[in-house]
């Protein structure tokens, strides 16, 4: 199909022909061909390549309309370099230019190209072009808030020697006369990938690059990805790499190979000078930092405490009309300091802080905070409700270390160490916590738990099932043979060195003998274990209550049962399973068997209760997240593992068929409770249910499996590299 109204070279302005080569993208294109219409050049023809991929026509039609079009439509595709020689030789232009189809020009591109070629006689010029990242969908690069990054890569003098050695020119940033088809002709269909590196670089054997410092259009990479990460998924990077070079090799004679290796050592030694610059930059800034930081904290104490002495100086004045109020406690009464490690607390902080506040209990009390750097009301709200405020450095939060950092500002004998997001319940919490201390011979008393108001229906479900787990009852936790703890069974063990700092109350001499255990996660645990291996008792006291449940990502609440696994088993020394025999190709096939299984559930729940509007369905997207951290040899092994877990699904003697049994019964079991027990207002929250319960069960194997690796026989690089993505944020 032609459209020949061009104007011929001998006009005023040559003629341009921009060649475009396109398959299967129609909304890119559509982008790419109006960045070609907007040009303030008039005298341009476009060549659209359409290397056997859908028929385009009505848009190029469309977008075209006021331009001079030659559409071609190649019914076997020949490839990148094929369809470029195919446009190559449809071009009626004085001056050719290329773009591809999901990249665009700015306006004045064109334009500029030519005058910089009429300018100085050239018969190739290139301009600089914007590598532009964009989060949202290829076909929509304009909506604000889409483009993520933007980094000018492609500015560089023309250079030949480096031109051999590396690909500098993008093909959208190169005008050339069409003369040059006569010293290097066309492109080499041999290559898969860098076809127009390989072609820049013969011509640049007979001609000179005039080189035009400004930047004219835009090489777009999306879904935030790096060009090369962009070209390894696509192409075969370092073999076409490869290829190139086996052509470059010819070329580089000794002369040109020692201009080569000056030029990279130049780059070397400079990037070093800068890399040692920005280094002695950052160390400044950080110790600067730190000593602001550091200089804020101590005013921040010191104003604290000063505030501290006038309030009990304020108690003990008369009010007006002549009463005097109570004085302040006497600190060696049988009071309770209430220690709250904080980041961001938000609306629920509060509702702890009143909650606090309305306690009816005949003590003194003490309310310590302590934050590693909240930006939104915490510290506003825990000034308001009376609170001491210790205030750290966010990267010193440590479950431990800051326990054990603000217990030495606890005033009192009984010490509460709660969470931010915990609510008590009830105005008799405090009274009723000190007295199970007290009233029994114990060293520590943990509370149980209800679900926020509002919760989700998994939340309420996790909340009762971590009651019936715990009992309805008080129970005092000991081991009656601390020797024989490692014999124990799993289970009784287990439940025998519960604790939990989301509410517990402890005496202060007892963790000042025997400090929280410097461990990253569940210090509470760790310290339970060693206080009953001492033969000292905890208690459970499930009348004592506070609101405490969670709403988060389903892939968050993965990382979370792996790091519990694993940490649980460092704590105890054992696992309940030994899954050391399990792999990495295990647990990836394993994932993906799984990943079959809840989709077959997702649509059983769609059979029963209709279709949920949700873009992603939550337990297929937090497996795809699950996947999408696997290097990338694994992610291609989860795509093709059917197979695999077939053959799994008959083996009834291996392990892994009885874990993912386990799996699938462990979660038809709480569906059926959730969807029994609990009020589901609407699917969603069964498609949310599947997708956190999905992701507790897949967690719990990979924590286990890689605890049984650490335990057996410690963990191989292969295998600690692959989970290192899922034992971080958490």
């Amino acid at each position: 199909m032609e459209n020949p109204t061009y104007t011929s070279k001998k006009a005023a302005r040559p003629l341009v022909s921009i060649i475009v080569r396109t398959k299967d993208r129609p909304k890119r294109l559509t982008n790419a061909l109006n960045s070609i219409a907007r040009q303030d050049y008039p005298n341009i023809e476009v060549v659209v390549v359409n290397d056997g991929g859908q028929d385009v026509t009505p848009i190029v039609e469309a977008c075209l309309r006021n331009l001079s079009f030659n559409y071609v439509f190649l019914e076997n595709s020949r490839g990148r370099a094929g369809a470029a020689n195919a446009g190559l030789n449809a071009a009626n232009g004085d001056y050719l230019n290329f773009l591809d189809d999901d990249d665009a020009l700015y306006p004045d591109h064109v334009a500029s190209l030519v005058s910089c070629i009429l300018e100085t006689g050239c018969s190739v010029a290139y301009s600089n072009v914007l590598s532009v990242y964009f989060d949202g969908a290829p076909e929509t690069p304009e909506t604000p808030g889409s483009r993520v990054k933007e980094e000018e890569v492609f500015n560089r003098a023309f250079d030949p020697i480096r031109l051999l050695v590396e690909n500098y020119l993008p093909i959208m940033s190169v005008l050339f006369s069409k003369a040059v088809l006569l010293e290097a002709a066309g492109f080499c269909e041999a290559l898969d990938l860098f076809e127009d590196w390989d072609f820049w670089i013969r011509v640049s054997q007979h001609f000179h690059f005039c080189h035009l410092d400004k930047t004219t259009g835009e090489y777009r990479i999306y879904e935030n990805d790096s060009m090369e990460g962009l070209h390894r998924r696509k192409y075969s990077y370092d073999e076409s790499r490869a290829k190139v070079y086996d052509r470059v090799l010819p070329l580089l004679d000794g002369k040109r190979l020692v201009a080569a290796f000056n030029l990279f050592h130049r780059e070397i030694d400079a990037l070093k000078d800068l890399l040692g610059q920005c280094e002695a930059d950052r160390k400044a800034r950080l110790d600067s930092i730190e000593e602001l930081t550091d200089r804020l904290t101590e005013c921040e104490n010191d104003r604290a405490e000063r505030l501290k002495v006038i309030r009990r100086l304020e108690k003990q004045q008369p009010a007006s009309g002549g009463e005097t109020e109570q004085a302040s406690p006497d600190v060696n009464a049988p009071g309770v300091s209430i220690i709250i490690p904080t980041l961001n607390g938000g609306e629920v902080f509060k509702a702890c802080l009143e909650s606090i506040s309305r306690q009816a209990f005949a003590g003194p009390t003490q309310l310590i905070v302590i934050d590693s750097g909240s930006t939104d009301n915490t510290l506003k709200w825990a000034e308001a409700y009376g609170a001491e405020i210790i205030r750290i450095r966010s990267n010193a939060f440590h479950h431990a270390r800051t326990r054990n950092f603000a217990l030495a500002h606890a005033v009192f004998d009984m010490v509460i160490f709660m969470v931010q997001d915990a609510v008590p319940y009830g105005n008799l919490w405090l009274a009723h916590l000190a007295a199970a201390l007290k009233e029994n011979d114990v060293v520590a008393v943990h509370a149980g738990h209800i679900p926020h108001d509002g919760a989700s229906v998994f939340a309420r479900f996790e909340a009762g099932a971590h009651n019936r787990q715990m009992g309805d009852q008080p129970q005092i936790q000991s081991i009656q043979a601390p020797e024989k703890f490692p014999e124990m069974p799993y289970e009784l063990a287990y439940h025998s060195i519960r604790l939990n700092n989301v509410c517990a109350i402890y005496y202060k001499s007892a963790l000042l003998e025997s400090p929280f255990p410097d461990v990253d996660y569940a210090e509470d645990m760790a310290w339970a274990k060693g206080q009953l291996i001492r033969g000292n008792q905890i208690m459970y006291q499930p009348a004592v209550r506070v609101k405490h449940s969670h709403d988060r990502p389903a892939f968050y609440r993965f990382k979370r049962e792996v790091v519990n696994a694993l940490y649980c088993a460092r704590i105890m020394g054992r696992v309940k399973s030994d899954l050391s025999g399990v792999g990495i190709r295990d647990l990836v096939n394993l994932t993906a068997a799984y990943h079959t299984y809840i989709n077959r559930y997702r649509g059983l729940i769609e059979g029963q209760y209709g279709a949920s509007d949700k873009k992603h369905h939550p337990a297929d997207w937090m497996v795809k997240q699950l996947a999408a951290a696997y290097p990338m040899r694994n992610r291609l092994r989860f795509l093709l593992s059917r197979i695999s877990h077939r053959a799994m699904d008959g083996n009834k003697d291996d392990m892994r068929y009885h874990w993912l049994q386990w799996g699938k019964d462990h979660v038809d079991n709480c569906m059926h409770i959730i969807q029994q027990d609990y009020a589901v207002r609407d699917v969603s929250e069964l498609f949310d249910a599947l997708a956190v319960l999905s992701a507790s069960v897949l967690g719990k194997l990979y924590g286990d499996v890689y605890a049984s690796h650490e335990l057996k026989n410690g963990h191989t690089p292969q295998m600690a590299d692959f989970m290192s993505p899922y034992v971080r944020g958490v």
